[in-house]
């Protein structure tokens, strides 16, 4: 066992560091969970190459722990890491229990209790900074496990074999409200999605097919959809309004991406769908939808997998097939390292010190060949919009709200490769100016940063007023 484990932690060390080096030969930052990672696969080795196990067999045999107590300890610890809110702090608390009682039998027995010792100050050092973590994170209105929680009436989501996941058909009561540590609730947001039979939300002015209109189709991802707002609220309802003679089509989804909008446009129901066509097609993007195409989170796995072949997108199956090959998904094993990191209010602190905004819209290790997927599939999107639904003008709106410079330098290139494909983009930022100084007057809730019934409308005004569409 002790010989595994030698093996095993010289694997997850050489692992880790191969993926630092191919970080940083792509000239990219190395992240903490990685660095950690190979920490902990030479901790792993060291501790096999002492023989750990042997020695803490012999351990639990003296001090008349058991095996079994054991194996309680491990389920709980793995209980508390996915279940339990705060979990180091659990972990703490009950592994102190047990080594005091370990301690109070070895001396009982006349035998060294240094070990034994040793251990309850690893623990009290962990539960108290992690107390101290807990009460800072809460301080500075960090989203720690207590504050933030989510209700939605029913099974609103359902699995389609196509593209993943989509609604089903209803009236959906969404709530998220913020469940304080100290003080009393706060609602984020409490909102109805009124959902069609296709599985699209409802655009209550405009969304029928009607003769003399000219149809509208918005793409996107939760920003289009319109997450935590009614139904009246969201980005295509706004620009509905404010437009002349309009009909809209709100094919958002909260998780979708560019990916998803090809498939729409490249869907048999399509005719079904947008039965006049769409003179103008809106795709709202924000940045991790390069990620999203590129399937490196678990919820994007069901998604459509498409790939660059020859200068042709072509579409080669589900990106569950081949997404566990990946090292950055949550699902390798530097990606459940990392969410088991995740979980430490110390560790919040250390990766995000200067708060939740800076993690708003994904990962920051962005590839070439992923952010040339992303266009890709874009211009495939615009080419197939004007061959099937005669679309003339084929606008992006692009969220290039970040605070970072990395993201920032990744916007400009996803913005210039767009555009160097004669795809228009709009910058949220061009509609509204202030968006970043003023932040918190444009998105739902400091714990919720979808943007809120006026960014909407301030944005739906600026794509009326550029395209021409102004009542």
């Amino acid at each position: 066992m002790d010989r595994s484990l030698l093996i095993g932690g010289a694997i997850i060390a050489c692992t880790a560091l191969s993926f630092d080096w191919i970080t940083l030969r792509e000239q990219k930052d190395v992240g903490h969970a990685q660095v950690a990672l190979a920490i902990l696969g030479v901790l792993i080795a060291v501790l096999g190459k002492c023989r750990i196990v042997a020695h803490t067999t012999r351990f639990l045999r003296d001090s008349h722990i058991g095996f079994f107590h054991t194996a309680q300890t491990v389920a709980f610890i793995v209980v508390s890491l996915i279940w339990l809110p705060v979990p180091y702090i659990w972990i703490s608390l009950i592994l102190l229990v047990i080594i005091y009682q370990a301690t109070i039998a070895l001396i009982r027995q006349g035998r060294n209790p240094k070990p034994c010792l040793a251990a309850l100050g690893m623990c009290i050092s962990v539960l108290t900074a992690e107390g101290a973590a807990l009460l800072y994170n809460q301080y500075r209105h960090f989203r720690t496990p207590f504050e933030v929680q989510s209700r939605n009436s029913g099974d609103h989501r359902r699995y389609d074999p196509k593209f993943g996941w989509r609604n089903t058909e209803g009236i959906i009561s969404a709530r998220k409200y913020r469940k304080r540590l100290f003080g009393q609730n706060e609602v984020i947001y409490d909102a109805k999605y009124t959902i069609d039979a296709n599985g699209f939300r409802v655009t209550p002015t405009g969304s029928l097919d009607s003769d003399g209109r000219r149809s509208v189709a918005f793409f996107g991802g939760s920003f289009t959809f319109g997450t935590g707002l009614e139904d009246s609220e969201t980005l295509p309802y706004y620009f509905a309004e404010t437009a002349s003679d309009v009909q809209v089509k709100n094919f958002g989804f909260g998780g979708w991406g560019p990916h998803q909008m090809l498939l729409i446009l490249q869907d048999r129901r399509l005719d079904t769908w947008l039965s006049t066509g769409a003179e103008l097609v809106v795709y709202s993007c924000i940045p991790s939808h390069v990620f999203r195409a590129a399937g490196v989170a678990p919820f994007h796995r069901e998604g459509p997998r498409y790939a660059v072949e020859s200068g042709t997108v072509v579409l080669k199956g589900a990106h569950k097939d081949i997404a566990l090959l990946d090292p950055r998904d949550e699902l390798s094993i530097r990606g459940c390292f990392e969410r088991a990191l995740s979980r430490s209010q110390v560790w919040h602190i250390f990766e995000y010190p200067e708060g939740p905004e800076f993690r708003r819209y994904g990962r920051e290790d962005y590839r070439d060949n992923e952010i040339e997927l992303f266009l890709a599939i874009v211009s495939e999107s615009k080419r197939i919009a004007q061959q099937r639904i005669g679309t003339k003008k084929f606008l992006v709106i692009y969220w290039d709200v970040s605070q970072t410079r990395a993201r920032a330098a990744v916007d400009a290139r996803i913005i210039s490769g767009l555009r160097n494909m004669n795809i228009e983009v709009i910058r949220v930022t061009e509609a509204i100016p202030d968006y970043i100084v003023n932040i918190e007057n444009y998105i739902l809730h400091e714990m919720d940063v979808h943007p809120n019934a006026r960014a909407n409308q301030l944005i739906a005004d600026h794509i009326a007023n550029h395209v021409n569409f102004v009542r």
